[in-house]
């Protein structure tokens, strides 16, 4: 846990980047904005830390927000969400593999240290098996770092730019904050529960599953106050920041070329995967896309949430990608 002064700097660079950015309308500001103001600090040697509390509550937050848009008609929409599911395995695996084959060839990365940074989303997973003997842990941590920090920025440009973000986000009148209060604390709890069981993402999907049931059943009505998305956008950005902390310039530039090339063939894939699988369901493609985006769930459903996408839909083809990595991951580093 950072010290008080270090972790005070750190939210007010996340506020003060997610302010600016939103005051100017950059696509899923608060998040975005937060990332690179504490990104960058980093990046200067500042010294940046996230209480892990804070970030946990932040990510619960997030998820409450993404269950407030959850309707009575979430199973039959899951049901037709089968072929969607089906083509998103197929891109985790072309990803993995695409980008396995770019650090082999390009960087001459070992079989280890390409697997593991191509692993698209499970940075944390990444990260400790190449801790453990694993590949190279410092190229393991730039890669994904890069990726996450890529994603995060490029993928609300990027939807922005096509024009396929929703120009109607229409989102529910906020609930009275007693009650907004109450779900955290509850929803704090069950994602204390359920990180012990090691799954991942366990804040965002406490909060996530229980304010969808809380809508879904009408016990509760409304979404969070418009300040408490806010934060838990900007710490959520403040909290991808510091992860960037450890880099230094000699691995920017061994590395950048070769992360370039392996963001741009994931780009790729997941467009492909994304438009086939949109043509298929008649889903909104740029709502697919975020879906299929190989980031950070907490990050990937904040980037769906600020554009009005299905959270249901989001949230569950990131957490069905991070089950199939779990199990594509061993098999693809057992391979030689």
């Amino acid at each position: 846990m950072p010290d008080p002064r270090t972790l005070a700097m750190t939210c007010a660079l996340a506020i003060a980047g997610a302010l600016v950015a939103s005051v100017v309308s950059l696509p899923a500001g608060a998040l975005v904005g937060a990332c690179l103001a504490v990104a960058l600090a980093a990046a200067a040697g500042a010294p940046v830390g996230m209480d892990n509390r804070l970030r946990n509550a932040a990510f619960t937050t997030i998820g409450l927000s993404l269950g407030s848009s959850v309707g009575p008609d979430i199973l039959h929409q899951t049901g037709a969400w089968i072929g969607s599911l089906a083509l998103l395995l197929v891109s985790v695996a072309a990803t993995l593999g695409a980008g396995t084959f770019v650090l082999e060839r390009v960087v001459g990365a070992d079989r280890d240290t390409a697997v593991l940074s191509s692993s698209p989303g499970t940075m944390s997973v990444a990260v400790a098996m190449a801790v453990e003997g694993r590949g190279d842990a410092s190229t393991v941590l730039f890669m994904q770092s890069f990726r996450m920090l890529f994603l995060v920025t490029a993928v609300p440009l990027l939807v922005a730019a096509l024009g396929i973000a929703p120009s109607d986000v229409v989102r529910p009148p906020a609930m009275p904050l007693a009650w907004a209060l109450a779900m955290l604390a509850l929803a704090l709890l069950v994602g204390r529960a359920v990180e012990r069981r090691r799954l991942p993402a366990a804040y965002l999907l406490a909060g996530l599953v229980l304010s969808a049931l809380l809508h879904a059943t009408a016990v509760a009505d409304g979404s969070l106050p418009g300040w408490m998305i806010f934060l838990g956008f900007a710490v959520t950005g403040g909290t991808l920041g510091v992860r960037v902390r450890s880099l230094d310039l000699p691995s920017l530039a061994r590395l950048g070329l070769a992360g370039m090339v392996s963001m741009i063939s994931t780009v790729l894939i997941t467009l492909v995967c994304a438009g086939l699988a949109a043509s298929l369901t008649g889903l909104p493609f740029g709502q697919v896309w975020v879906a299929y985006a190989p980031g950070a769930v907490e990050a990937m459903a904040a980037i769906g949430s600020a554009f009005g996408y299905d959270p249901a839909y989001v949230a569950l083809h990131h957490v069905v990608r991070i089950f199939a990595l779990l199990a594509l991951v061993p098999l693809a580093l057992s391979r030689r």
